[in-house]
């Protein structure tokens, strides 16, 4: 009878055994890529961002461009936010689905690292006047860090131009790229100075 028993008990831990190896670590292994790759909105607050969502709405035609187009395209749309997303803080949100988890997470909290601002005379005038925008980014020939198969940086400027000024802004910009899943994504972005440029 007590071989009988500690039979049974052997078979049981078997059982629960064979279950635990198979089908448990299967639905932990589903529940670990489910929580890998379903970020909250945007994807934007998985590990690894930049792995689980592809670019995002308006920069879908980057896949698969180089670095430089990668850059410029984000320059430029965030270059074009109007006056009343700059006033309310979301011109950042130009730049979610191009960068980096990591960087979007920094811009998002500190926004003022990539948006400059704008002054009261200088925002009220740009409004009034319809408070769009056109942009154009362009490269600087300074020196920069050597590139790499998974990494580029450069300097760029940003100009400028607000409805109702007869004047542009000239915005300097260091930008870096960062190849990951086989795509370049912007990994880092600052806004080192703003200067106007006459048009006259």
């Amino acid at each position: 009878m007590k071989n009988k028993v500690m039979a049974g008990i052997a078979l049981v831990a078997i059982t629960i055994s064979g279950c635990s190896s198979g089908e448990h670590d299967q639905d932990v292994d589903e529940a670990v890529m489910h929580e890998h790759y379903e970020g909250g909105e945007g994807g934007t607050t998985v590990e690894k961002t930049e792995e689980a969502m592809p670019y995002g709405q308006g920069y879908e035609h980057l896949t698969n461009k180089p670095p430089e187009v990668v850059a410029e395209a984000a320059l430029e749309r965030l270059g074009e936010a109007t006056s009343q997303e700059v006033d309310s803080g979301e011109a950042v949100q130009r730049l979610n689905g191009v960068v980096t988890g990591a960087l979007w997470s920094e811009i998002s909290n500190h926004p003022e690292r990539v948006v400059p601002t704008a002054t009261g005379t200088m925002w009220r005038d740009w409004d009034e006047a319809g408070g769009q925008a056109k942009a154009s980014a362009s490269m600087d020939s300074e020196q920069h860090p050597p590139d790499t198969d998974t990494s580029w940086a450069r300097k760029y400027s940003l100009t400028r131009q607000l409805d109702g000024q007869d004047y542009e802004l000239v915005d300097s910009y260091i930008v870096e790229c960062t190849k990951v899943q086989g795509q370049w994504r912007v990994s880092d972005m600052q806004l080192l100075s703003t200067s106007t440029n006459s048009k006259n």
